[in-house]
């Protein structure tokens, strides 16, 4: 919580600034820079489907387009410091924009990827020790070792077949198809 208000105590700080040198500051745009802010950071606290996430970055990026300058400041200033700031407010903006947006897009690849496990059962593997109801062996499946249990015997170079996962346990048969 202290950090939001370090945030926002910097966004003051910068804005009256900026007024001080006579550039007309939108407050509005404050306002929409913080509550994005606010947004990315319940995000990253409480994760959902990404709706703070994104809500966050386009009050972000709403809020840097404000910011702008649309008129000439009020005092004269060179063109190079007018330059210089309406850098400084659009560049962080897009690298933000940037980074946020390319994590986003990892995460909801994250979420969207089939987990393995739900692809194990039915698959063939290959046995690398004697397995049988009272000895655990491991099997290897998609360059994976995995520890296994059967209630047939198995011996070492055997083809099985993935019947169920128990915890971190495979229970394996002798693949059938592979025999006839």
């Amino acid at each position: 919580m202290k950090k939001v208000f370090v945030i926002l105590a910097f966004l003051l700080v910068v804005g009256s600034d900026l007024a001080l040198l006579g550039f007309e500051i939108n407050s509005f745009a404050f306002i929409l820079i913080a509550v994005g802010f606010l947004l990315l950071l319940a995000e990253f606290h409480f994760p959902g489907f990404g709706a703070f996430g994104i809500a966050g970055m386009f009050f972000l990026i709403m809020g840097s387009v404000l910011l702008i300058p649309t008129s000439p400041p009020k005092i004269t200033t060179s063109e190079e410091l007018n330059g210089d700031i309406l850098l400084a407010t659009i560049i962080p903006p897009i690298f933000f924009g940037i980074f946020f947006g390319f994590a986003l897009i990892k995460s909801i690849q994250i979420r969207m990827k089939e987990s393995i496990f739900k692809s194990l059962v039915g698959s063939e593997a290959l046995a690398i020790d004697d397995i049988s109801g009272k000895k655990y062996g491991y099997v290897k499946i998609q360059g994976e070792y995995w520890r296994a249990n059967s209630n047939e015997k198995i011996k070492s170079g055997e083809k099985v077949k993935i019947l169920e996962k128990r915890g971190h346990i495979l229970l394996v048969g002798k693949n059938i198809n592979h025999l006839s």
